[in-house]
Parts: structure tokens; sequence; C-alpha cells
């Protein structure tokens, strides 16, 4: 997965780089997410009832952090995606009302 980030952030596939950030900082963050699950699951040597140990703890807190991570991610790029289609519309907007004003005084003039 570590080879399809990399290629991921060279090649960069998508239309908007924001997306391609995003797709960059989850794969990243779901990386770190299984990385911890396996540790833990070594640490436990599978068995649930196991004892918990400190760096058992550890992992568990690096768990919730990453998850954290990802759930500020999502709303992060949300708002940030909205506001850039917002600007976009607000362009457009603009542009059409310059268009339509240039049309009505080549109008006015004929």
């Amino acid at each position: 997965r570590v080879h399809g980030g990399l290629l991921q952030a060279k090649a960069q596939p998508f239309f908007f780089p924001i997306y391609d950030r995003l797709e960059l900082t989850l794969t990243t963050l779901l990386s770190v997410l299984l990385v911890c699950g396996l540790a833990l699951f070594a640490e436990n040597a599978g068995d649930p009832n196991t004892p918990t140990t400190p760096q058992a703890q550890f992992v568990v807190g690096i768990v919730f952090l990453t998850i954290a991570a990802l759930a500020l991610t999502a709303v992060v790029f949300v708002v940030l995606d909205s506001f850039e289609i917002r600007a976009e519309r607000a362009r457009d907007s603009l542009a059409a009302q310059r268009f339509e004003t240039r049309a009505e005084v080549q109008l006015r003039g004929i």
C-alpha cells in the first residue's frame, strides 16, 4: 500500500488537487491504523484475555488518535471542498454577469 501511496502522490490522477491530498491523507491514516492493529494483535498474541501492557495501551491510544484524525480529515476536506465549490460558482456567476453586461452594451451600441 505504501507503493500505491507514493504512486498516488506522484501521478495525482484526480482532476482537482484537493482530492489527491485527501486520498494521500486517508491512505496514510488507514495504513497507520492497520499497522497499529497488527501491533496490538502481535502484542496480545491473538488472545483477547491477555492483560494489557503499557505498550498495548499506547497502541490503543494511537488507534483512537488515528480514528479522530480520520474524522477530522473528513470534516476539514468537506469544508474545504464546499468553499472551493462556492468560490468557483461565484467566479462563474461573475463571468456570466460580465458577459451579459458586455452583450447589453454591444446591443445598445448597434
